[in-house]
């Protein structure tokens, strides 16, 4: 079960431990009593039943748990990350999302950022190889977005890096993504996604917070912000 993952296994093996330890503890329950006349049956019986409960819920957490979702292993993401990221072209990654089915069905979703400037053609054949290298290396099924990100106006480098301090000063564990910039006469808008780890708890006042700071350096600057948890 261990090796392969597999939560058939773990819960047969379970079954099979207790088994082994409801019969022990009535065989010892039925010698005790036999040897000191001293009847122990009632609690040996409440405890194997709080014991059979207790199992059974443990087992139905781990079984519901990846059909319900559930966020993959840190080293797997890592790896992912890292075997994406190998490849010249790529920029960046994000919205990562490990589908898992059971052992050997797997889906492995993500968003890699290459450069407007590339030609999409090759972009799309760079796109294309790792999908099958993850497929190979991961035995799921790979489906990767090619996101097009603009890396020579240095208007829009300086404005992200800007934003990217505005987050971080308000939360180091705020990340951004899919960033664009449309100037205009009057005002600039600043688009971008809003990466927050799954728990975090001041979601609701976020946008209205960048902004705000936003405005204290340039009240011409306006954000388009949305707001997405991560998934790893």
């Amino acid at each position: 079960g261990n090796r392969i993952h597999s939560a058939t296994l773990w819960a047969a093996a379970t079954d099979s431990r207790n088994d082994v330890i409801c019969t022990s503890v009535v065989l010892a329950s039925t010698v005790f009593g036999w040897l000191t006349e001293i009847s122990v049956d009632g609690y040996a019986g409440t405890f194997v039943a709080v014991f059979i409960m207790w199992s059974g819920f443990s087992v139905l957490r781990d079984t519901i748990s990846p059909l319900l979702g559930q966020a993959p292993e840190q080293d797997l993401v890592r790896d992912i990350k890292e075997t994406v990221l190998a490849h010249d072209g790529i920029i960046g990654i994000h919205d990562l999302i490990v589908h898992s089915y059971g052992p050997g069905n797997r889906i492995i979703s993500l968003h890699a950022e290459v450069s407007s400037s590339e030609d999409m053609m090759r972009s799309h054949d760079l796109i294309d190889r790792i999908e099958r290298e993850i497929m190979g290396k991961y035995n799921a099924v790979a489906c990767i977005h090619m996101d097009p990100v603009d890396t020579d106006d240095e208007r829009v480098k300086a404005l992200r890096l800007f934003v990217e301090e505005v987050l971080a000063a308000i939360d180091q564990s705020l990340t951004l993504h899919d960033f664009r910039v449309v100037f205009g006469e009057t005002h600039t808008n600043l688009i971008f996604d809003v990466v927050v780890p799954f728990h975090y708890k001041k979601t609701k006042d976020l946008c209205e917070e960048v902004q705000r700071r936003v405005w204290d350096t340039d009240p011409q600057l306006f954000t388009v912000a949305t707001i997405e948890n991560s998934y790893t």
